[in-house]
C-alpha cells in the first residue's frame, strides 16, 4: 500500500513540484503517529517501501522528461 502511496506522491510532484515537499511532511508525520506502537525496524521499513514508490515513478517521469526534451 505504501508503496502505491508514494508512486502517488511522486506523480503529484511531477504534475506540480511545489506540492510535493508538504506531502511528504505530512505523511511522514502520520505515518509515525499511526506506526508508534510498531518497532523502529518495521517504521523504517515501512517508509522506506513509501520512497521505493516514490523513487521508482520519479526515475520514469524523469525519463519521460528526457525524451521530451530531446
Amino acid at each position: 500500500m505504501l508503496l502505491l502511496i508514494g508512486a502517488v506522491f511522486a506523480l503529484a510532484e511531477w504534475i506540480r513540484p511545489s506540492a510535493g515537499l508538504v506531502g511528504h511532511v505530512v505523511l511522514c508525520a502520520c505515518a509515525f503517529m499511526y506506526f508508534a506502537k510498531f518497532n523502529y525496524l518495521k517504521i523504517i521499513r515501512l517508509v522506506l517501501l513509501f520512497y521505493a514508490g516514490y523513487a521508482l515513478i520519479l526515475m520514469t517521469t524523469g525519463t519521460v522528461n528526457s525524451d521530451i526534451e530531446r
